[in-house]
């Protein structure tokens, strides 16, 4: 993958981790053909409120094409901040597609 910019390099707990908008910047940079979510399951009262969204990202390199297929999930206790649970469908999608990404 493409060299990432240290603006999109944060540090949680001492350690470095890369922004979303980094992994993305370096995807392009990198070959992304495309990259599409879908979501596995809406949040309710049954699942705890659990959204589970599946990404897929392309990239190709030279002559071949890669896929890599990730999941993520949101919900309550995994976001953290209670004002941003109703966004729970939107947090799952981006790290499931932070997570293709980053494979």
């Amino acid at each position: 993958m493409a060299k990432i910019n240290e603006e999109h390099i944060i540090s949680i707990d001492g350690k470095p981790y890369v922004k979303y908008a980094g992994l993305l910047e370096a995807a392009h940079k990198s070959g992304l053909k495309d990259l599409q979510v879908k979501l596995i399951q809406s949040p309710t009262r049954d699942n705890g409120y659990t959204a589970v969204c599946e990404a897929t990202a392309v990239i190709k390199t030279r002559n071949r094409e890669k896929v890599y297929i990730e999941i993520g999930d949101a919900n309550p206790a995994s976001i953290g901040d209670p004002r941003l649970s109703v966004h729970a469908i939107r947090i799952a999608a981006t790290r499931a597609k932070a997570r293709a990404l980053r494979d």
